[in-house]
C-alpha cells in the first residue's frame, strides 16, 4: 500500500512539473517557480506576465487580442477561470485569489490590487452594450470604462462588477450583487443594484 501511495505521489508530481513547464512555455515572462493544473490554454495574441509562486488551476483560459495579462506574486487562479483581453489589460496584484468559474474581460483595463479575494462565479467587465433606441444593440459602440478593485476587497460569490466601478480599499460585496457604481472604503454593499448595508469595524 505504501508503494502504491508513493507511486501515485510521483505521478502527480511529474504531471504538476509538466503543467508548470507548459505554462512557462506559454507565458511571456515568469519571475520564478509557478504551478499549474491541467488544460491551461492561451489563445490569440496575448502577453502574459507571471510573478513568483503564482498558482493556476485546471481548465483556465487566457484569451486575447493584442492585450496584456499580469498576475502578481503568490496569487492564485482557481479552476475554470476565463481571463480575456480585447486590446486592454488585466492586472492582478500580489496575494490575490480569483476563485473557480470566474470571468474577467478587459477592453480598456481591469485592475485588482493586492490581497483581493473574488469568490466563485463572479463576472468583472469594463465593457457594456450601448443603449441608444435608434440602433440595434448589436450595432452600437460598447461603453468602455476602467474597473479598479483596491486592496483587501472581498467580493462574494455570483457577483457582477460593471464598467467604471471603483471598489475602494477594504470593502465587501455581498453574494449575488450587481455593482454598477463605486464603493467607499470599508463599506459593505449588497443587492441588485448594490447598496450600502453596513461597514467593517
Amino acid at each position: 500500500m505504501n508503494l502504491y501511495r508513493r507511486f501515485r505521489w510521483l505521478i502527480r508530481r511529474s504531471l504538476s512539473e509538466l503543467y508548470a513547464l507548459d505554462l512557462r512555455m506559454m507565458a511571456s515572462s515568469m519571475k520564478g517557480r509557478c504551478s499549474a493544473g491541467g488544460l491551461v490554454t492561451v489563445s490569440g495574441n496575448v502577453v502574459i506576465h507571471l510573478g513568483r509562486g503564482v498558482s493556476i488551476g485546471r481548465r483556465v483560459r487566457f484569451l486575447g487580442d493584442s492585450g496584456h495579462i499580469s498576475i502578481g506574486d503568490e496569487s492564485r487562479i482557481g479552476d475554470n477561470v476565463r481571463i480575456e483581453v480585447k486590446g486592454g489589460q488585466v492586472s492582478i496584484g500580489r496575494g490575490c485569489l480569483i476563485n473557480d468559474n470566474c470571468v474577467i474581460t478587459a477592453w480598456t483595463s481591469v485592475t485588482l490590487c493586492d490581497h483581493t479575494r473574488i469568490a466563485p462565479f463572479c463576472l468583472i467587465t469594463d465593457r457594456n452594450h450601448g443603449l441608444n433606441r435608434n440602433a440595434l444593440i448589436v450595432e452600437q459602440e460598447g461603453i468602455k470604462e476602467p474597473v479598479v478593485i483596491e486592496e483587501d476587497v472581498w467580493i462574494a460569490s455570483s457577483c457582477v462588477v460593471l464598467p467604471g466601478v471603483r471598489i475602494q480599499r477594504g470593502a465587501v460585496v455581498g453574494a449575488n450583487s450587481v455593482v454598477n457604481r463605486s464603493v467607499l472604503p470599508a463599506t459593505i454593499v449588497a443587492g441588485s443594484p448594490a447598496n450600502k448595508i453596513g461597514s467593517r469595524r
